[in-house]
């Protein structure tokens, strides 16, 4: 359904070129709920506005939806792609009109959906409450306007908006940021029903793992602009499958969250350093700097580990994987 081949946007800072994705590969299939995680900065919402095509090139890349480069359709085919794939944007401020109250922005995506304009007012109103009951928000709420919202009710209408179109795809930007406990576990049923009634698939991006592991069944993790491990989800975001010491540095930063006794993770911490050459996560991995010896640290200090697969369920970029 959505192939997505080395995509990548050149941005410019102080006339230096600057690569915020390399060598992304991606397949997303008709139905199917895909994972991406990774920390805050390393290119997951880009990567998902270029699936879009809010971005209006790229460099050095495809992105194919249904066999075909998005980047070659015209004007009018774009109007069947903005309609067959939505996002669920991660600023929710952003995505709804100040001036139109909530019961017009969701009859908009109603009418979009249904693809005719034949409904009356008063069945378009019907079918925007039944949406707002569905996130557990109130009917009066159609007459709201935005600023009248708070943060988690207006990701609620956005969530709404791009279910109301029935897209094939849904790109979800951190869809649950925000909301306490019993919403989120309610609105990822709703992903899940809209997921097995209509089999759309979903791009979720998150940095919630337990949220990840309950609704997915793919996951690729992101470092730094690049894909470092992917697979199904019972091998990639479980502690004792992932492979890729960021990966696992992550599982177990969480299990040390939810742990109620105090304890050492595996010892990286946040950097705002790259690794001008080699692996671009080795000034923070443990492997490198613990468990490899000094040729195996050599190939870590002058390539970049390319993504292999190690079974048939998973695919990490790691050096100490290659030996």
């Amino acid at each position: 359904m959505l192939r997505v081949r080395k995509a990548g946007k050149m941005f410019t800072v102080k006339n230096q070129p600057k690569w915020i994705l390399k060598d992304i590969s991606m397949d997303i299939n008709h139905g199917e709920m895909f994972g991406l995680i990774g920390e805050s900065g390393c290119g997951k919402t880009t990567l998902g506005k270029i699936i879009l095509r809010l971005f209006p090139t790229i460099e050095g890349g495809t992105v194919k939806f249904d066999s075909r480069n998005i980047f070659e359709y015209s004007t009018k085919e774009m109007y069947g792609y903005r309609r067959d794939v939505q996002m669920i944007f991660q600023n929710p401020d952003a995505t709804l009109n100040p001036s139109m109250t909530i019961g017009k922005s969701i009859i908009e995506s109603i009418r979009l959906g249904t693809g005719n304009n034949h409904l009356s007012r008063q069945e378009l109103r019907e079918r925007a409450k039944k949406y707002l009951n569905a996130v557990r928000l109130q009917s009066h709420k159609l007459d709201d306007y935005p600023y009248q919202l708070s943060g988690g009710e207006k990701r609620r209408i956005g969530l709404i908006r791009a279910l109301a179109v029935k897209p094939k795809l849904i790109v979800a930007d951190e869809p649950f940021s925000g909301l306490d406990i019993s919403t989120k576990r309610q609105l990822a049923n709703l992903f899940l029903n809209r997921y097995k009634e209509e089999k759309a698939a979903f791009l979720f991006i998150s940095h919630e793992i337990d949220a990840v592991r309950y609704l997915c069944q793919q996951v690729s993790v992101m470092y730094r602009g690049r894909i470092i491990e992917t697979g199904q989800k019972s091998r990639v975001v479980y502690p004792s499958h992932a492979k890729h010491p960021y990966t696992q540095g992550m599982l177990d930063a969480m299990d040390c969250l939810c742990s109620h006794e105090r304890r050492q993770c595996l010892g990286w911490e946040i950097s705002t350093s790259v690794a001008k050459e080699g692996c671009v996560f080795k000034d923070r991995c443990y492997i490198y700097r613990d468990k490899l010896g000094k040729n195996r640290k050599t190939v870590c200090d002058q390539e970049q580990p390319l993504l292999k697969m190690i079974d048939d369920n998973q695919s990490v970029a790691c050096h100490y994987w290659d030996y």
